[in-house]
């Protein structure tokens, strides 16, 4: 399975600065012997997207000029009828520590031209030294918003 990253997610954005962002799950997934690459221009584009079997997009940062286009769009949704997988992983709503910024703003356009929202929904952990695990076999532990979720732990 080929991956493509959006470079121009904000992950991605400072992973390919730093080279530490992402560097966990990337080499998880060379390990299993899915390669990832990183989308090379300012757009996605078909020739990239040929290779691909799944386009994975990370949260779009509102100061850059990265929003969606219509082209892309289209792209995308075409992507997917043909087969292709998408992951749209979007986070930092409109919290008082974004300053007011709601980074999922740039998402939604993507998100809603498949009739999905995004959900405001997030997560704490009082134990700033332990990570987050949500399971089924594990209590979680912190402090959830989310009313589905709430339900089942």
């Amino acid at each position: 399975m080929n991956i493509l990253l959006d470079s121009k997610g904000l992950q991605s954005h400072y992973h390919l600065r730093d080279k530490h962002r992402l560097s966990v799950i990337i080499s998880e997934l060379n390990l299993k012997g899915h390669p990832v690459s990183f989308s090379s221009g300012q757009y996605i584009v078909q020739e990239e997207l040929i290779k691909t079997d799944v386009l994975v997009i990370t949260t779009r940062h509102p100061h850059f000029p990265s929003s969606v286009d219509e082209s892309e769009i289209e792209l995308i949704h075409e992507f997917i009828n043909n087969g292709g997988g998408l992951l749209l992983m979007s986070n930092h709503g409109p919290r008082i520590a974004n300053q007011g910024l709601d980074f999922t703003e740039e998402d939604s356009r993507l998100v809603n031209s498949f009739d999905i929202e995004i959900e405001d929904t997030f997560f704490t952990n009082s134990l700033r030294s332990v990570p987050t695990i949500i399971s089924s076999e594990n209590q979680f532990q912190g402090r959830i918003n989310h009313k589905t979720l709430n339900s089942r732990l």
